[in-house]
């Protein structure tokens, strides 16, 4: 049975750690972009943004429910933030698309 571990301690363990998470980084930013190629995706997106209220403030009396509006954003700003690095010009895009949708429901 082969060690699916790395060894810390092993110099070369970590390079090859190191290697396979950008690989896999790498792999995920590459599907992001081929989302964001496609109008439906951005869509999509800029809604789970606007639904995380990435854009808004977090702030209710309700301390509950800050937390909760808080953790909802934090997502968002994941989401966000991936695509900010795989294609940094397309959120502005995203926001001259589909800003005035929003508002219009």
């Amino acid at each position: 049975m082969e060690n699916e571990h790395n060894n810390a301690a092993d110099e070369d363990d970590i390079e090859l750690s190191d290697k396979e998470a950008k690989a896999q980084r790498e792999e995920e930013l590459k599907d992001l972009r081929d989302v964001l190629k496609l109008k439906a995706g951005r869509k999509v997106l800029w809604r789970y943004l606007e639904e995380c209220g990435v854009f808004t403030g977090g702030f209710v009396p309700d301390p509950n429910r800050v937390y909760f509006n808080e953790g909802m954003r934090n997502i968002g700003n994941i989401i966000l933030l991936d695509v900010n690095e795989a294609a940094p010009e397309t959120l502005m895009n995203m926001k001259k698309e589909f800003q005035g949708e929003s508002n219009a429901r």
